[in-house]
């Protein structure tokens, strides 16, 4: 409740259970928000979003909200590194009179 009294963004941490203490931190965010997160083809939660003690390694980050073209990134974390993935999410209409992208779908030739 206090994030929206200052209006800052809510984001959910999610931390490692079994922490090895070289894990990467991962923040990742969308506008719009609550986007889908896939980290290898696995479901993670939605934007924003931080990861705390992320093991090290290879990944194929993939942002997904309906009506917006899918994002996908692969990033390389390193031990004990802080990884930030933001993108602005592109609507897939070109025309949106039926506001399905929130006013910001982009209109040929205007």
């Amino acid at each position: 409740i206090a994030h929206a009294l200052l209006g800052i963004p809510y984001q959910k941490k999610i931390k490692s259970k079994s922490s090895s203490g070289y894990g990467a931190t991962l923040e990742i965010n969308s506008d719009p928000q609550g986007a889908e997160i896939y980290i290898g083809g696995n479901y993670f939660g939605t934007t924003p979003l931080i990861l705390e003690d992320f093991p090290a390694g290879n990944y194929e980050i993939s942002i997904k909200l309906n009506n917006y073209a899918d994002f996908t990134k692969t990033v390389i974390l390193q031990p004990r590194d802080i990884s930030k993935i933001s993108t602005i999410l592109e609507c897939l209409y070109t025309f949106d009179c039926a506001g399905v992208c929130d006013g910001d779908a982009v209109i040929p030739g205007v």
